[in-house]
């Protein structure tokens, strides 16, 4: 069936942007199933490139209604990403804490007394289950054909309606200025292997930024307890719009570690 690719509104665009992955195919009750019945069967198991502890794609090529709110409004808060990481409030309070510590170092802003400053706003946030992010392979592990959910969130610094200002180690003194929709990511990937699952943290080094084409890019430092520390480089192309209405993702990930 020929994909129709067609623009859509600002406010849609702006909404997109800072998902990052930019993470069920139709529901959130089929993502629920994956994260506890993901099976073990599927690809034969793959080896690290020379040079690498770890290696990892991830692609997420789910549909959203544009019309439906539950669909519109799934990302905006982070209380369902909480939830699935089991954090209580004390943790809450201390993965926000570091948030708010990298958002100022890296970018020189300090919402340590307001969520927004200027244009910039200061949110939590879980990736939408409609864009169906899913680790499709991971050097050393056998992920079935299927791949495994990932659930991807965390806190965001996001312009809106206008420019914001950057300093901090990414802008310097004299700061560098950003548009509207630009975002700024420090996050969480909770991939769900069927047994223990494999957590993730990820922090954006540049903005991630939405092209005229309504493209975006994002480059994370990421970590992990047992691989240590890497990069993430990602692409979000425009979302298509399909002839039943719904507009559909693409996304697409990969991971190393080392970062270089």
């Amino acid at each position: 069936m020929k994909v129709i690719r067609t623009r859509v509104k600002l406010s849609v665009m702006l909404y997109i942007v800072f998902l990052l992955i930019l993470s069920a195919c139709s529901s959130s009750t089929s993502a629920s199933s994956d994260r506890t019945n993901s099976a073990n069967s599927g690809n034969a198991t793959n080896l690290a490139p020379a040079g690498y502890k770890k290696f990892m794609v991830f692609m997420g090529n789910g549909e959203f209604s544009p019309s439906s709110m539950n669909d519109m409004m799934s990302m905006m808060s982070g209380a369902d990403f909480f939830r699935h990481m089991d954090w209580n409030d004390d943790q809450i309070t201390q993965h926000k804490a570091q948030a708010l510590a990298f958002f100022k170092l890296r970018y020189g802003l300090d919402f340590s007394k307001s969520n927004q400053i200027g244009h910039a706003m200061f949110l939590d946030f879980t990736n939408d289950p409609h864009m169906n992010l899913r680790a499709y392979s991971i050097s050393d592990m056998n992920v079935p054909r299927s791949g495994w959910f990932v659930d991807d969130g965390g806190w965001a610094v996001y312009a809106v309606k206008g420019s914001m200002t950057l300093y901090g180690t990414y802008g310097g003194a004299t700061g560098t200025q950003v548009p509207a929709g630009t975002a700024l990511m420090f996050g969480y990937y909770k991939i769900n292997t069927g047994s223990t699952p494999i957590i993730i943290a990820y922090q954006a080094i540049v903005p991630m930024f939405t092209d005229m084409a309504g493209d975006s890019t994002v480059i994370c430092q990421v970590s992990n307890d047992q691989f240590g520390k890497g990069m993430n480089q990602g692409v979000m192309g425009m979302p298509e719009m399909l002839p039943n209405g719904n507009m559909k993702y693409d996304v697409r990930e990969v991971m190393t570690f080392p970062g270089y």
